[in-house]
């Protein structure tokens, strides 16, 4: 038996969450991912653990989107519940980055604990409907 071809939208949101990992890259690659090779200061420790922790989450967005891409529903769901707890994890530690930066940094933070809280209640919700 052979496998469909992917739907084209599962090509799409994969080709997107790639195209935001490169915007991501490029956006602090001077200031954070290629600092060693660009004159710049010294970061504190608290955006160190805030660019981590935010890598992590663009790098399981793009993860994300290619597990249902190929079809492998069960381990995005399981992999779905890290995700959630990394992005505790991003809006934790963005509270100090914010307060250093200021509140439109902040008001980001809070829409993204939002929308992360709003997509492990919907995965729950879907979880108890096809129970």
């Amino acid at each position: 038996m052979t496998k469909a071809p992917a739907r084209t939208d599962h090509r799409f949101y994969t080709a997107m969450s790639i195209a935001v990992a490169c915007t991501v890259f490029a956006g602090f690659g001077r200031t954070f991912y290629l600092k060693c090779l660009f004159p710049a200061p010294p970061l504190p420790w608290i955006l160190h653990v805030h660019g981590a922790l935010c890598t992590g989450w663009v790098l399981l967005y793009v993860t994300q989107n290619i597990l249902i891409m190929q079809r492998r529903v069960g381990l995005h769901r399981r992999l779905g519940w890290a995700v959630a707890f990394l992005s505790l994890l991003v809006c934790i530690a963005s509270v100090p980055v914010a307060i250093e930066w200021g509140v439109p940094y902040l008001l980001l933070s809070i829409a993204m604990a939002i929308f992360a809280a709003r997509l492990a209640v919907w995965r729950a919700l879907a979880n108890w409907l096809m129970a």
